[in-house]
């Protein structure tokens, strides 16, 4: 436990380090906003960017495609809330910003795997969109 703590906390320095400030107001932005139908023309518009240079930029910045990205945010929400409330999943899936219940599992299937127990693998974190 302490050897990921110590690799989160230099992965976050280094990040910090070499973040494009640009890319970072972008991310940030976008996690604000989860709730609003995000997609990278939106965003493009919204910055007045091109938005195949805002694509390339998050991906760089997260090594991540933009529609995983909001995903994956998406899902850290869900998982928070799983372990931190006895929530039904439907108001789960409503409150981390899926637009029904059933599309929340299947996105939550497919990053934890099929036979996932959603407590258990917010628990053990193995979450990660593919």
């Amino acid at each position: 436990l302490m050897l990921e703590i110590t690799n989160d906390f230099i992965t976050g320095l280094h990040h910090l380090i070499r973040a494009n400030p640009k890319a970072t107001e972008i991310i940030d932005w976008l996690s604000s906003h989860l709730d609003a139908d995000l997609t990278v023309r939106g965003l493009a518009d919204y910055f007045e960017m091109n938005y195949r240079y805002v694509s390339r930029l998050i991906k760089k910045e997260t090594g991540m495609m933009a529609s995983r990205l909001i995903l994956q945010k998406k899902l850290d929400i869900a998982c928070g809330l799983l372990l931190k409330s006895n929530l039904p999943l439907k108001l789960i899936a409503d409150q981390a910003y899926f637009n029904d219940e059933k599309y929340f599992l299947r996105c939550f299937k497919k990053a934890a795997g099929p036979n996932a127990d959603p407590v258990s693998a917010a628990v053990h974190g193995r979450l990660s969109p593919e």
